[in-house]
């Protein structure tokens, strides 16, 4: 067994204004097994649909070979397919159903499991833990939303799938002391803390111009503290896999 995509939470896009999101992909021999698990899942505020879809698509056709769909209720679900015919699987998730577009949300606990046949290390083996290995290199954050003109203490309740928030400083106090290093480090403007179901996580100072912080697992929100006078930017971005 080789975990190909580690324990992670990954976003559901609606599979219609947003593409699937591809989080594996990879040759594999006739009679390999493909298992996914997840732990718990959550649809997104502004869409009503109950359901979404975990795909085995062919990669140079993009046809969907095999799917389950699954609800956002569900949890500790384990998705099992042996693969039949030679081909190269992407395994993609998406909101699924109709209304078309109005299925979106977050898995959390996201694991991906290839099981082979052949015990024997060989090339298809060797090509598995090069797609690990891959893994590890993330693609760029995407943009999710801004809020712009952020300007006093407040919780941010933060999209689904949101892996990471940036902040850019538009007005900053006169009284505040800045050192004169590369980036110049701002002193004293205030902290973000990110927000679990399990209680506050660890705070970061707010200190240059232009700063990305990326979140624990399970983030749900950040909390602001800011000195008067300070005014921010304060993007969210996610991060695919694939």
């Amino acid at each position: 067994m080789t975990i190909v995509v580690p324990s992670s939470t990954q976003f559901v896009p609606d599979g219609t204004n947003l593409a699937q999101n591809i989080v594996w992909r990879s040759s594999v021999p006739i009679a390999a097994t493909i298992r996914a698990f997840f732990a718990s899942a959550q649809q997104a505020p502004g869409f009503p649909g109950v359901d979404f879809d975990l795909n085995i698509n062919n990669a140079a056709t993009g046809a969907i070979v095999f799917q389950r769909n699954s609800f956002w209720s569900e949890t500790n679900v384990t998705y099992t397919q042996v693969v039949t015919a030679a081909f190269v699987p992407n395994f993609g998730l998406e909101g699924g159903g109709e209304p078309a577009g109005t299925h979106q949300g977050t898995v959390f606990g996201f694991q991906l499991e290839v099981i082979l046949t052949d015990t024997a290390f060989g090339v298809t083996d060797r090509q598995v833990l090069t797609d690990v290995e891959r893994k590890l290199d993330k693609k760029p954050h995407q943009l999710v939303t801004i809020h712009s003109g952020v300007n006093s203490n407040r919780r941010i309740t933060l999209q689904p799938g949101v892996t990471a928030v940036g902040w850019f400083l538009v007005d900053i106090p006169v009284s505040a002391r800045v050192t004169t290093g590369l980036p110049p480090y701002y002193f004293n403007l205030g902290f973000v803390t990110p927000v679990t179901p399990q209680g506050h996580t660890n705070s970061t100072r707010i200190k240059f111009q232009s700063q990305l912080l990326d979140l624990p697992p399970d983030t749900t929100a950040i909390e602001l503290t800011m000195t008067t006078g300070l005014v921010l930017d304060l993007s969210e971005y996610f991060v695919p896999f694939g």
